[in-house]
């Protein structure tokens, strides 16, 4: 009789500073009813309790493995991918270290790798929980064309939701570990468009993973300190990338879709309040709009029209600036 755990799964989940969270994502592996895999954190350069946290568990089970960081960028993706090279399992999933697996989760995604041998990807639903107490079920979106969704900047599923064939993940060419932001649509998208690509949707499975959003984390994001250098960064290199990509493979005709990239950075900017005005910041989203209109994916006529909504956007941020400085020093004077 075979045997039915003989095929190992190997789960990688980058880590920094998360001495707090990382207990809870390694007892959501150790609660497995699949046996057969392996646990290996990436620390990311933490300066926390976070090293001392997973040598507890590394001590408890051999099959929780524990690596640091051993060349740059600093960043998850680096980290995951030097989990993927030191793994030893057929499969690959990757996770985040405040999230969780179902503890049925490896059954369930070995059982239908295995029943489709020619699978390269399964991807399975998960649970949005927010920090109040709330549950959603994050059902994937029923799509003709996954790779429009992701062109589109509709993520049909995050990171931890697909379990990889890590032949395949190789064949695509793992994490590219210069992205700053926009590394997951990078990946999927390369995969979709990879000739071996065998993916399989399985929105009829339950959900088999709990990925915590922290409603209040948003605003924070989007208020920290050059994250909107973070974005253009990501979002500069991405419509590079992608754009030759897709003309490489003959579908020159889906470049515009990948517009809302760019207006997902202008958002980041506009919501930004930390400077009234700040003259690096504008230079660089005139930059970015002019590289998309460069890359065929916004038109002549559209370029203008942004770059004249950013100009008046950040005089009336300028004016604005100085009006409150005015009446700060005003009330200062006649307090």
């Amino acid at each position: 009789m075979d045997n039915p755990y003989s095929t190992k799964v190997s789960i990688i989940v980058p880590v920094f500073n998360g001495e707090y969270l990382i207990h809870r994502t390694i007892m959501s592996i150790l609660n497995q009813t699949y046996p057969n895999w392996e646990l290996i954190i990436i620390d990311d350069g933490s300066t926390d309790n976070t090293i001392t946290v997973v040598n507890e568990y590394v001590k408890r089970d051999e099959r929780i493995k524990l690596y640091r960081r051993d060349r740059d960028p600093k960043s998850a993706s680096t980290c995951r991918n030097i989990g993927a090279e030191k793994s030893t399992g057929e499969y690959l999933i990757f996770l985040d270290s405040d999230d969780e697996l179902k503890d049925y989760c490896l059954e369930q995604r070995v059982e239908v790798m295995s029943s489709d041998p020619v699978l390269t990807i399964a991807v399975f639903k998960m649970m949005l929980k927010y920090n109040d107490g709330k549950e959603q079920e994050q059902k994937i979106n029923e799509s003709t064309d996954y790779l429009i969704d992701f062109l589109s900047y509709n993520m049909p599923w995050q990171t931890m939701c697909p379990i990889w064939k890590k032949k395949f993940f190789f064949e695509v060419g793992c994490f590219d570990e210069n992205y700053v932001r926009h590394q997951d649509p990078e990946l999927f998208i390369r995969a979709l468009l990879h000739e071996n690509i065998k993916l399989k949707v399985c929105n009829n499975y339950k959900y088999d993973s709990l990925y915590y959003l922290n409603i209040q984390h948003a605003p924070r994001q989007y208020a920290a300190k050059n994250y909107y250098l973070t974005v253009y960064k990501g979002s500069s290199r991405f419509v590079n990338e992608i754009t030759s990509l897709l003309k490489d493979k003959g579908l020159k005709d889906q470049i515009p879709l990948l517009k809302s990239y760019l207006y997902y950075y202008l958002n980041v900017v506009i919501f930004d309040f930390q400077n009234y005005f700040d003259r690096e910041r504008y230079t660089i989203s005139k930059d970015l709009i002019n590289q998309y209109s460069e890359c065929g994916v916004i038109t002549r006529k559209k370029k203008k029209k942004l770059l004249f909504f950013l100009l008046s956007y950040f005089q009336v941020r300028r004016i604005a600036f100085k009006a409150v400085i005015t009446i700060l020093r005003f009330y200062e004077k006649n307090k």
